[in-house]
C-alpha cells in the first residue's frame, strides 16, 4: 500500500487509510466539495490471487 499513500493524501479521500484484511488494505468514501460522490479500495495486485476471493473482496469494500 506504500505506493497508494501519496494519493490518498488528498482531501477527496476520506476513509480507512490502516492496513486492513487482504486483498483490500485500505478504502473509504470519495468526497467532492462535502459530498460523497463514490467509495474507493487499495487492493494488493491481482496477479497469483485466486479471482474468485479477490474480486469478492474488492467489491465488498466497494460496498456491493
Amino acid at each position: 500500500m506504500n505506493w497508494a499513500r501519496p494519493f490518498l493524501d488528498a482531501p477527496c479521500f476520506a476513509g480507512d487509510r490502516r492496513p486492513g484484511t487482504k486483498p483490500v488494505e485500505a478504502g473509504g468514501r470519495l468526497v467532492l466539495d462535502g459530498e460523497t460522490v463514490g467509495r474507493f479500495v487499495v487492493a494488493s495486485h491481482p496477479m497469483g490471487k485466486k479471482e474468485d476471493h479477490w474480486t469478492q473482496a474488492v467489491r465488498e469494500g466497494l460496498g456491493n
